[in-house]
């Protein structure tokens, strides 16, 4: 049976693989070099720190083959519920669809 993917929440050590994935998207500017350094992982340990930040990766076995960074903003329409637009890796779309996320209460 082939291994299957698995989305779970990113971890300090899925940092270089996210990077990895960065550096093909062709919209940084300038591109992400793929190498990671001290303040790639600041800002991971910062957005892990808070409950409004998200970042999640899909795997295959032990490869990271996807990202997602979500960030959950309040809004005014929907009767006030948080959404998340979506920051992410480009191969992410061709595995999941997410336009809008509700944050659980």
């Amino acid at each position: 049976m082939p291994p299957s993917l698995v989305i779970r929440k990113a971890t300090r050590s899925d940092v270089p693989a996210i990077l990895k994935l960065l550096a093909q998207d062709s919209f940084s500017t300038p591109p992400e070099s793929g190498v990671p350094c001290e303040s790639h992982y600041e800002a991971f340990d910062a957005i892990a720190a808070r409950e409004d930040h998200e970042i999640v990766v899909g795997t295959i076995g032990d490869e990271v083959i996807a990202a997602l960074q979500i960030s959950f903003i309040p809004g005014l329409s929907q009767q006030g519920a948080w959404r998340g637009p979506k920051r992410q890796a480009p191969s992410l779309c061709d595995l999941i669809q997410c336009i809008i996320v509700r944050r659980a209460e």
